[in-house]
């Protein structure tokens, strides 16, 4: 073998080490950028745990609203049910013509011994 062919099986050497190392280097590169995927979703995962918490707390805080609403309008409701009952029991209790109605008036006040006290009598 002479130095020639030496120096040939060498630089053979050297551009496979050299390959080699490239390949290392290229590994490393994408390991590393996929750690920076990885990093990057980890934290949009944070972000989006973080609103959805807010979200459900909104989410609670309005439905608890819209029930109090709900319940009040019922309420309402009720109130206002009751109070047109009240009327058309009053309603019926109102005296059909004049001439009954002050009879029956008369009658009341004539029955009601603290009827004069009220009117001032």
């Amino acid at each position: 073998m002479g130095l020639s062919e030496q120096r040939r099986k060498r630089l053979q050497e050297l551009e496979g080490q050299l390959v080699e190392e490239r390949e290392e280097d290229d590994g490393a590169v994408q390991a590393a950028e996929a750690q920076g995927v990885l990093l990057s979703m980890k934290s949009q995962r944070v972000q989006l745990m973080r609103q959805l918490k807010e979200d459900t707390a909104k989410f609670h805080v309005w439905k608890s609203q819209k029930n109090k609403e709900v319940l009040q309008l019922k309420e309402k409701s009720r109130n206002a049910a009751y109070f047109l009952s009240h009327l058309q029991k009053l309603d019926h209790m109102v005296p059909v013509n004049y001439e009954t109605g002050a009879a029956s008036i008369t009658h009341l006040h004539a029955n009601n011994p603290l009827s004069g006290i009220f009117e001032g009598d």
